[in-house]
This record gives structure tokens, sequence and C-alpha cells, in this order.
């Protein structure tokens, strides 16, 4: 076993080596311990692409930053993220895109609800033939071009 210097009585001791170690471990201990409450409040970090958990309300406006999780610039991206029963919130401005609703993204009680006759979505809803859907909603808004013909809506 290696000895110690100490440093002001210049005894050389492994008890000294022993409570050095052992110091050591302890402050890395009481590090932890410390940190440890203060990352569990923090929680998990978020999946990549917004993924996991759903939301009960998403915004979508073209003003306001994306952030992935309950602002969007995209309809679509804000239906991905809202729970079944959930509400997208579309604010005024003209969306270029189309809604498609098909068997792998069907929820049940949407409501896409927009800002009145500002909002316009220019692509109109597309679903699959089969897809089913109880109680979806869309309301205050104006969506253009459902069939893909100009001037169509629905």
């Amino acid at each position: 076993m290696s000895c110690f210097h100490h440093p002001v009585s210049g005894v050389r001791s492994t008890w000294s080596v022993a409570f050095a170690r052992s110091f050591v471990v302890s402050m890395v201990l009481a590090a932890l311990v410390l940190t440890t409450p203060v990352l569990l409040a923090q929680g998990p970090p978020p999946p990549p692409g917004g993924g996991g958990a759903c939301s009960s309300e998403v915004f979508v406006s073209d003003t306001i930053p994306a952030d992935g999780l309950t602002n969007f610039a995209t309809v679509m991206d804000a239906y991905a993220a809202v729970c079944a029963g959930g509400t997208v919130h579309v604010a005024a401005g003209t969306y270029v895109e189309s809604i498609d609703i098909s068997d792998a993204n069907a929820k049940d009680g949407v409501t896409i609800d927009g800002a009145g006759a500002t909002t316009i979505i220019d692509g109109g809803v597309l679903t699959t033939n089969s897809v089913a859907i109880n109680g979806m909603t869309f309301s205050n808004m104006t969506i253009l071009h459902s069939d893909g013909t100009a001037g169509e809506g629905l």
C-alpha cells in the first residue's frame, strides 16, 4: 500500500491515504446526492422530433416561432401533436397545405379552430376511404381546394 506524506506534519501513513480516498469518495457522493433532486425535477428530455406525449391544446401560427411542443408552423404538425379530444388553435393567416387524415393518424373528437374568416386552409381536407373519425370539428375558418380543384372548398 502506498503512503501519504502529510504536508504539515511530514508524517507518512497508510491511514492518511485511506482518509484521502474516503474524503474524495464522500465528496463525489455528496455532489451526486445534491444534484439528483434537480435532475429529477427537470424530468426526462423530450424525445427527438417532438414525439411522445400529446397535448390537449396546440397552436398554429406563422408569426410565433414553432417549438415542436405546443406551437407549430403547420396545421398537420399541430394535429400530429394533439391528443384525441384536444383542440388545434389556428391563428389568422393562409396556410397552404392539405390536412391529410388516414387510418394511421385518425383521432376522435379533435377540434381544429381558426380565428375566423381570416384563417384559410388552402389545400383542403383529404381522407382515405376507410378512415373512421367520430366528432372531428372544423370551425371558424375557410377551407379551400378539398378536391384539388381551384375554387372548391369544404
